[in-house]
């Protein structure tokens, strides 16, 4: 090898080497040898070492090849181990605890920053996310304390929308039940969406035609309604007709 205990070689001349991950790289950096290189990732490296004389001129390098098999189980590398807090982290293949996002047997899990894995709610860049007991992110629909929610595929909550056109879920994530939805629908006790007649259909968007062109009235089922500030007042000349006018 190039390198002995220390940075000097016997005729105390300096060593310098070049190290690079891969075999073919020419592009590493020199460095001043000081001290043992430690290994943390396996793979096959390639380094070029030379001596140094005291004008600064370089001796005839040596140039080798080497691999680097740690153990896994010594290093913990892409696996799981359980630290003395008790939590779970996650090694990657250079032994060291992954951070954030990570997808596992086809599961994503969030690692903090200190690597433990995290468990429960989840608020990251203004979403909402639950990952179970297993660190496991929820996807569909969810129970918590007797209310629904929905976790939509890239594992965030859905909010202030219909799922699948059949339930809605509010700002919070719950869905409603017996009520009416933000738009004018009606949900029953099981929270599905309550389908209206093609009749009742047709007077809401007639409803909704007139309100947007800021008519001062309109019909239902027949009937003249007047809005906040109008009243009814019989249209001259025209029998069984009425108009809405101003209070």
């Amino acid at each position: 090898m190039c390198f002995g205990d220390g940075g000097k070689g016997k005729s105390g001349k300096e060593i310098r080497y070049e190290l690079s991950e891969a075999p073919d790289s020419t592009d590493s950096a020199p460095q001043s040898y000081t001290e043992p290189r430690t290994f943390r990732r396996n793979g096959i490296y390639r380094i070029k070492c030379y001596a140094m004389n005291q004008s600064g001129e370089a001796g005839e390098p040596t140039e080798l090849n080497f691999t680097i098999q740690l153990d896994p189980e010594k290093y913990h590398m892409n696996s799981w181990y359980q630290g003395k807090d008790g939590g779970w982290y996650y090694n990657n293949d250079a032994g060291e605890p992954v951070i954030g996002w990570r997808l596992i047997d086809n599961n994503w899990y969030y690692f903090a920053d200190d690597g433990r894995m995290k468990t429960s709610w989840l608020q990251l860049d203004g979403k909402y996310y639950y990952l179970d007991d297993n660190g496991v992110i929820a996807n569909g629909w969810r129970q918590f304390e007797g209310r629904y929610y929905y976790f939509l595929s890239d594992g965030s909550m859905a909010v202030n929308q219909w799922v699948d056109g059949a339930c809605y879920v509010g700002a919070d994530g719950v869905m409603l039940v017996s009520t009416t939805t933000p738009d004018g629908n009606q949900v029953d006790a099981s929270g599905k969406k309550i389908e209206r007649s093609r009749n009742e259909k047709a007077v809401e968007a007639y409803r909704k035609v007139l309100l947007d062109r800021k008519l001062e009235w309109f019909g239902t089922f027949g009937r003249t309604v007047c809005r906040r500030g109008y009243q009814r007042r019989r249209r001259m000349g025209t029998a069984g007709t009425d108009r809405c006018g101003r209070v």
